[in-house]
């Protein structure tokens, strides 16, 4: 019985596994250009990269700048039906775009009438917190309760390094005081989760990951100290004016060991839905384990329409975008212990079209409780039949007693 028991329980395993294989969509023709410049030849490595993802019916474009501040673009068009990668991104002038990002400048398939969706990372603010209280929405102003703040326009850094393997590209500034920051970018073409490092976040075929890493911030213990990240997301027309941000529950596994929620940035409109996904979690060194890591809380800011940042958003948008929606991404909470900090902090996360990927208990998972509640199953259903089994048999011997007066 045990056995059978087991049997059931590794083909409902076998069962689940097989459906956690069969992808729920993959993009074909996945083509890249990588340090675009137009007809103009004089980029520095890095500066303007494109990847193309073409589906059965659609093409998702994603554009990844260091050019004023950090972007990562991405929209979605018609099906292209071309081999050329560069028929999609267009550069009118590239020193026009490089010196003052100049609306126009940059264009791409989808961007403005279609769905679209721009994140810009603007700054990193070092500033502190009354009462060892983490700041409201409405008392959080960084530049009264700053120490410091370091600006991620290009014109204050530089981009020492740049990478391309596997699909992802790396940057990684250096000589910013006595500090690095560094963005690892994925566009995806199928769904799963990533595997390289921690938070491993889940993905679909419809987004992009990416990973920020601060290394060797000049970090000052003391309680009333907190490190913040501030992005700006910025929606494109076809993609409404309302974005919303929240929390949402999440399946535990050793995907991310002891975060049970996920935040989100998303929003929809005519043109599809959109969001942006990442675990409420910093870690504080490069093993990236839960014992050195620290809880990454967000603060929302304005939603406004105001002049957007020298960046690949304004090169594109202009002043043809939905709204902007301020965000800072708080790094550590008032029972944290400030000696943990040694100026290594992470975000990771994914931006896509469509619905936002659930996760799915791993194979892993389900095989511990296979063998933790399998074996105690079999022996439940041995002791219910040897229990039922006796009180038949003491049942036949009372019968064959009986005799009638």
């Amino acid at each position: 019985m045990m056995r059978g028991t087991t049997r059931w329980f590794l083909l409902i395993l076998g069962v689940y596994s097989g459906i956690q294989t069969v992808r729920s969509d993959t993009r074909h023709h996945y083509c890249s250009k990588l340090n675009f410049c137009g007809d103009d030849k004089k980029c520095s490595d890095g500066q303007l990269n494109y990847f193309r993802a073409t589906g059965q019916n659609d093409t998702l474009h994603y554009a990844w700048s260091t050019v004023g501040y950090p972007t990562l673009f991405m929209s979605r068009s018609a099906f292209v039906n071309s081999s050329d990668c560069a028929s999609s991104i267009h550069v009118s002038n590239y020193s026009e775009f490089n010196d003052n990002q100049s609306p126009g400048s940059v264009r791409i398939d989808g961007a403005i009438t279609n769905f679209s969706f721009a994140l810009v990372f603007k700054s990193i603010i070092d500033f502190q917190v009354d009462n060892k209280k983490l700041p409201s929405t409405s008392a959080f102003k960084p530049n009264k309760n700053s120490y410091r703040s370091y600006d991620l326009n290009e014109r204050d850094l530089s981009w020492s390094s740049y990478s391309f393997y596997n699909g992802t590209i790396g940057m990684d500034t250096s000589d910013y005081s006595n500090m690095s920051v560094t963005f690892l970018i994925t566009p995806r073409t199928d769904d799963g989760y990533e595997r390289g490092y921690a938070p491993k976040p889940w993905f679909t075929a419809d987004s992009v990951t990416f990973d920020m890493v601060i290394h060797g911030y000049p970090y000052k213990n003391g309680t009333d100290r907190r490190l913040a990240v501030e992005v700006e997301m910025i929606q494109g027309l076809g993609v409404g004016k309302h974005g919303s941000v929240g929390e949402k529950y999440s399946k535990d596994d050793e995907y991310t060991p002891s975060v049970f929620y996920t935040n989100f940035f998303s929003f929809s409109g005519a043109e599809g839905n959109g969001y942006v996904l990442w675990k409420p979690i910093t870690y504080l060194n490069t093993d990236r384990v839960s014992s050195h890591s620290q809880q990454a809380n967000y603060v929302k800011g304005n939603t406004t329409k105001d002049d957007l940042p020298p960046s690949l958003a304004l090169a594109i948008y202009g002043n043809e975008y939905s709204n902007a929606t301020t965000l800072y991404l708080v790094f550590g909470t008032e029972k944290d212990d400030s000696a943990l900090n040694n100026g290594f902090y992470t975000w990771t996360g994914t931006m896509g079209y469509g619905a936002q990927p659930e996760e799915h208990f791993s194979v892993l998972v389900i095989l511990v409780l296979v063998i933790g509640l399998g074996i105690p199953a079999g022996l439940t259903m041995l002791a219910v039949v040897f229990v039922v089994s006796l009180n038949i048999y003491k049942g036949y011997k009372q019968r064959r007693g009986y005799r009638a007066i």
